[in-house]
């Protein structure tokens, strides 16, 4: 199980949130996520019950199936029993709560320059530090060498 934050396009929510609760818009993104990693529209099922003893227990709010593969997606709130239980009955299990941020290419991308920008300007105040640091010790090893000199007689 993973809890997503995998690249999906916002603005396509922004439009379809009108009049719409948030969980039927993560059930949507779950769905549009489904298509985006290879799924047909005919092997994704919204509210797919699960059976037990031939009585429905539950419902998976976006489920994915093949021959190959199936997927389950739960959104909103879920309780963690529930998704280690949907891990026994499908391959892969995903957890989308309320609130999670799904970025597109060129948002992740900006992020990643930007991470990377941080982690240079990081490096580089370490090492400017690192040769204060030296230039420090330096200085103290030569004038506690000139001391111990001038005391030395």
């Amino acid at each position: 199980m993973r809890v997503t934050a995998d690249i999906i396009d916002m603005q396509q929510y922004a439009k379809r949130s009108s009049g719409s609760s948030s969980h039927d818009v993560l059930k949507g993104m779950a769905t549009d996520y489904c298509l985006a990693v290879g799924f047909p529209k005919d092997q994704i099922f919204e509210e797919l019950p699960v059976y037990s003893k031939g009585k429905v227990v539950t419902f998976v709010d976006v489920a994915a199936i093949s021959d190959d593969k199936t997927l389950a997606i739960e959104v909103g709130t879920t309780k963690p029993q529930m998704l280690s239980w949907l891990e026994l009955l499908f391959d892969e299990v995903i957890f989308m709560p309320y609130g999670a941020v799904l970025k597109s290419d060129d948002e992740l991308t900006q992020d990643n320059q930007l991470l990377r920008r941080e982690n240079d300007q990081l490096k580089n105040q370490v090492a400017e530090q690192g040769r204060l640091l030296y230039s420090l010790k330096t200085e103290l090893a030569k004038r506690t060498r000139q001391w111990s000199k001038e005391h030395s007689d």
